[in-house]
């Protein structure tokens, strides 16, 4: 049985650069350990869900590319 996206994300950006991600990676990072059943759909839910508890912010920098920053640190 897998974690919940949310804590894979989590644990994914507290090994990235300080907490910074784009949403190529993670995606990326996510279909290693779960396959190719992970979306980019199910992928904007779980970064909706922490950003909606104030735990990151998504840094929209251009047309196709998302930053994933962490605000909460104690989640590093």
């Amino acid at each position: 049985m897998y974690a919940p996206l949310t804590v894979i994300i989590l644990d994914i950006l507290r090994r990235k650069r300080s907490g910074i991600a784009r949403d190529s990676e993670l995606l990326k990072e996510l279909r290693k350990l779960y396959g190719k059943e992970v979306t980019l759909k199910d992928l904007n839910r779980a970064l909706m869900e922490l950003e909606l508890r104030k735990i990151i912010y998504v840094e929209p920098v251009k047309k196709n590319l998302r930053l994933i920053h962490v605000i909460d640190r104690t989640y590093l």
